[in-house]
């Protein structure tokens, strides 16, 4: 069923599919007052538009779950350098995710500007560049969030990594305590002397995005203690059958008690459970419905540039998808074919210039 990570990378790349999924019928039917089809049973579809919000609660775990495979290749005989390569490879992921990031900005304000007349203002677009304002794509808050994770993520491994000689544990104990006592004696200062800084430290758990970042680090660990590993073990006794029943009831179990704890479609607080609760019935599931993997992992090689355009696809149709006087599903499956084809197209340009790339 799985191998011995637990999680394929051809399995996470399916996941990801799921999370794209998600993730559009997420933000076409977030508000009603501007979806360009017509909507039956409207409290239905949008109680469903705000589960899929455990889209990023997907990505999120999966990114930390990989990542924890990654950072197993790093040397750790010593503690400054294996933090100095570890933080190297986090940032060689940002630098990676930013580059196609910068690909789609390029290629849809160049559009914009020539063939809508666009006035793009040289400032905001170099804010939007390096995502410190999103004005052109709410949806690249998860960019910044992608950002803090990978840089969180060198120092969380290290925590829990138990050096060899005694010397670099010693240095260990000392770098955490320092932060610690660090983070400690701003506080009281904040406390005591400057106020802002004090305002300031007290808002960072709401600019952290605390609920999205547990849910990456609960991946880690679940992929550091080899819980879906075992979790396996145990199913590959069971029957195909019954294990598609599970994979199923849990998918359902977690849709019916996210809808009902979901208080605004911005509600993420229980995710670090539920998310991995639903991940792991969609293992199941999938893994074991070949002809459904099939369709979602294509969509998953293409969910980061789909991800990029849906929202500037859905400006540019608009009229046209009022036009068609389509209904939900229609809709829905329209844009996602849409996307997933543009999309399809720049994976191959990005594989086409990365070959030439290497044959040089």
């Amino acid at each position: 069923m799985q191998t011995k990570e637990g999680i394929t990378k051809e399995q996470s790349t399916m996941l990801q599919g799921v999370a794209i999924l998600l993730m559009m019928f997420h933000h076409f039917f977030l508000a009603m007052d501007f979806c360009p089809c017509t909507v039956v049973h409207v409290d239905w579809v949008l109680k469903f538009a705000w589960f899929g919000k455990i889209c990023v609660g997907i990505f999120a775990f999966v990114s930390g779950y990989g990542m924890y495979y990654v950072m197993q290749r790093v040397n750790k005989e010593h503690f400054f350098p294996a933090l100095g390569k570890g933080l190297q490879i986090s940032f060689r992921k940002i630098i990676s995710l930013y580059l196609k990031f910068w690909f789609i900005l390029f290629l849809t304000k160049g559009v914009d500007l020539i063939f809508f007349d666009e006035v793009i203002d040289p400032i905001e677009f170099v804010k939007n560049m390096f995502t410190i304002s999103i004005s052109y794509n709410g949806s690249l808050w998860y960019l910044q969030q992608y950002v803090q994770m990978m840089i969180i993520l060198p120092f969380l491994d290290l925590f829990f990594t138990s050096f060899g000689k005694k010397q670099e544990q010693n240095k260990k104990r000392i770098f955490y305590t320092s932060c610690v006592a660090a983070v400690f004696l701003l506080a009281v200062i904040g406390r005591v002397a400057y106020r802002p800084l004090w305002e300031l430290l007290k808002g960072l758990p709401e600019k952290l995005r605390l609920a999205y970042t547990a849910v990456f680090v609960v991946g880690y660990f679940v992929a550091r203690f080899s819980v879906f590993r075992k979790l396996n073990g145990k199913m590959e006794k069971c029957p195909v059958l019954l294990q598609l029943l599970l994979g199923m009831l849990l998918i359902v179990l977690v849709v019916a008690v996210r809808i009902q704890l979901a208080t605004d479609a911005a509600y993420a607080t229980m995710d670090f459970i539920l998310a991995p609760i639903l991940i792991y019935g969609l293992l199941l599931f999938v893994g074991n419905c070949k002809v459904l993997g099939k369709i979602l992992y294509p969509l998953g090689i293409c969910s980061t540039y789909m991800w990029f355009l849906h929202g500037w696809m859905y400006v540019k149709t608009f009229v046209q998808m009022v036009n068609m006087h389509l209904y939900t599903l229609q809709f829905y499956l329209i844009q996602v074919c849409i996307d997933f084809v543009v999309a399809l197209v720049l994976v191959g340009m990005e594989r086409w210039v990365k070959k030439r790339i290497h044959r040089k």
